[in-house]
């Protein structure tokens, strides 16, 4: 199984377990590497903007002498949203209306196996 798969079986398997609408692992430069979700969202622009947005609040952590956030959360009403690194290389973000605890949890879960399958180089 190519590394592309496997991220996408895991992918498949995060967004069958919890009300998880989108997850991707993309690039940190907004290039989608795997990802599951609905036909009606443009995943190139969802990437990069997602890149941004946790590259930007590194580039602001770091500005001020802090350590990098591990993960950038962003709360509405209904919706979570969640990117976190997965690596020097790439990051793993999910939108979701389960509860913010809930959601940290099992993306901590599947962010463990993605650095895993991305840290072989398969």
């Amino acid at each position: 199984m190519s590394a592309v798969e496997e991220l996408k079986t895991i992918l498949n398997e995060l967004r069958s377990e919890q009300n998880i609408e989108i997850c991707a692992v993309i690039s940190r430069n907004g290039i989608p590497l795997a990802y599951e979700l609905p036909d009606s969202v443009h995943i190139d622009a969802f990437s990069t903007l997602s890149a941004t947005i946790l590259g930007a609040s590194e580039v602001i952590y770091s500005g001020l002498g802090k350590t990098v956030p591990q993960r950038v959360m962003i709360e509405s009403n209904g919706t979570n949203y969640i990117a976190m690194g997965v690596g020097p290389k790439a990051l793993l973000v999910a939108m979701s209306s389960t509860d913010s605890t809930s959601l940290v949890i099992k993306i901590e879960n599947a962010a463990e196996r993605i650095r895993e399958v991305l840290s072989h180089g398969k």
